[in-house]
């Protein structure tokens, strides 16, 4: 099947709600919270850049890990698909922060979430960096290589509020980023559609489109089916 082919049966994406309203960081949380996740997905890059946002590795340690990759992938795959997966990171990805929004701002608990902005304080400033890395830098200012291993040492710490909080973030940053990074499909061979088989004659829905909002919404109907299976088709 041609790509444009997949194209044509591919799903189309489901638009999201809006961000819950509220701030649920401040802004120089968010900026610490970005360069947490940016350390746990980081740009990989060789020598020539200079970036402190950007994790640089030797160049033969570079290519070794584009040889690997590009003999990993599908044979359909290019190089700049490649590059682009080494060069993608958390915060670069379109629609991240808005998807950590919406999990902070409505599926976290309360108390969770104060611990993660207490934290999230504290290192933005001298004294609470120096407690909890060893530096007195803020950590959004620290070059990743050495963020990795304060949060490295985060996860082997004797105290177990340390090696929750490394896990927390973790978990989070990277699941956050494989559900909204486009790059990692074409390394995977996953594709949006089935590239065997043909779609078959389907049905022509009408759907309700209900926008946003706090409003209720009263829709007249005859019948009202429940758990209708996949798609609620029947």
């Amino acid at each position: 099947m041609t790509s444009a082919e997949l194209d044509m049966i591919a799903p189309l994406d489901t638009p999201l709600p809006p961000v819950p309203a509220g701030e649920v960081l401040t802004p120089s949380q968010w900026i610490t919270f970005l360069a947490i996740a940016d350390t746990i997905v980081p740009a990989i890059a060789g020598p020539s850049t200079q970036s402190i946002n950007d994790l640089v590795v030797q160049l033969p340690d570079y290519n070794n890990a584009i040889q690997k990759i590009q003999q990993a992938v599908p044979a359909d795959a290019t190089s700049d698909a490649v590059q682009k997966y080494m060069r993608d990171k958390a915060s670069s990805t379109p629609g991240f922060k808005d998807l950590i929004h919406r999990t902070f701002g409505d599926y976290m608990r309360a108390d969770a979430l104060k611990g993660i902005r207490v934290v999230l304080s504290a290192l933005d400033t001298r004294v609470g960096c120096y407690l909890l890395t060893g530096y007195s830098t803020s950590f959004c200012l620290q070059p990743v290589n050495i963020r990795q291993q304060i949060l490295q040492g985060w996860s082997r710490s004797y105290f177990p509020q340390l090696r929750q909080m490394a896990k927390s973030f973790a978990a989070i940053s990277i699941a956050t980023w494989v559900k909204q990074n486009s790059a990692i499909n074409p390394v995977l061979g996953f594709p949006r559609a089935p590239v065997h088989g043909k779609p078959g004659k389907g049905f022509v829905y009408n759907f309700l489109e209900i926008p946003p909002g706090e409003d209720q919404e009263v829709v007249e109907t005859d019948v009202v089916i429940i758990g209708s299976g996949c798609g609620g088709g029947v």
